[in-house]
């Protein structure tokens, strides 16, 4: 979870558009607003936390409310995000970055269908933002529905087509289909995109052993675990 929301912090700060308040206190605001930030780029959800919600006594502000959304789910407070996101989205309800984490926090709760809706309000602002094409997939087969997960996954490699992420899941929806050759190729571009990659080799490994090339299959398993040997997160090799 810290991974992803990584990943988006800076896209989703750069994505709010010149509309967005600005905090009261001219200079000393701005001066916590970037001390804010940049605990959040540092992983330091509980840090970013204290500095907004300083900001956030002295104005209500829709952007602050984001960055302080972030931070709690950095913290693994995901209620407490979902409040601030929601709280940004009345206040701005046209940044499709609000969306996109709340919905990102849904997601992480489980709750597909709301977390379905809120992918789907972000593309409605901003048609070509790849990450809630593949949110929405994640959305979708939670909710089962793996045709519209494929499609959604597809629109999200033509709009980024260096997320090696993208690529596993997609190559787990082959394997899920028995399409294990089509699977195969998708692990392939995953581990280009990012060669110390546990969970595509686990799931390469699996789809190789389906086919019957056991050799293959067993080096890849073993690359997988000497990989994740070094790593908190382990081999994570799940469907999606």
């Amino acid at each position: 979870m810290k991974k992803l929301i990584g990943l988006v912090i800076v896209y989703s700060c750069l994505a709010l558009t010149a509309t967005a308040q600005q905090p009261a206190g001219a200079e000393d605001s701005q001066q916590l607003v970037q001390q804010g930030l940049e605990a959040l780029e540092a992983g330091k959800g509980e840090d970013a936390v204290r500095i907004f919600s300083t900001l956030l006594a002295k104005e209500n502000n829709s952007r602050v409310l984001f960055y302080r959304g972030v931070a709690f789910s950095i913290t693994g407070d995901d209620n407490r995000a979902i409040e601030d996101f929601s709280s940004a989205i009345t206040l701005e309800p046209t940044q499709a970055p609000f969306y996109l984490q709340r919905g990102q926090a849904l997601l992480r709760k489980a709750q597909y269908k709301d977390a379905e809706a809120d992918f789907t309000r972000a593309l409605e602002i901003q048609p070509q933002m790849a990450e809630a094409w593949g949110n929405r997939a994640r959305a979708a087969l939670g909710l089962g529905r793996t045709s519209a997960a494929l499609e959604d996954l597809n629109r999200a490699l033509s709009l980024d087509s260096q997320d090696a992420e993208l690529y596993k899941l997609r190559g787990d929806l082959f394997a899920f289909a028995g399409d294990y050759e089509y699977a195969i190729r998708d692990y392939n571009r995953a581990i280009q995109l990012r060669p110390a990659y546990p969970a595509a080799y686990n799931n390469r490994g699996v789809a190789q052993a389906h086919l019957g090339r056991t050799r293959d299959a067993v080096a890849d398993m073993d690359r997988a675990m000497e990989l994740a040997a070094g790593t908190a997160a382990g081999i994570s090799g799940s469907r999606w």
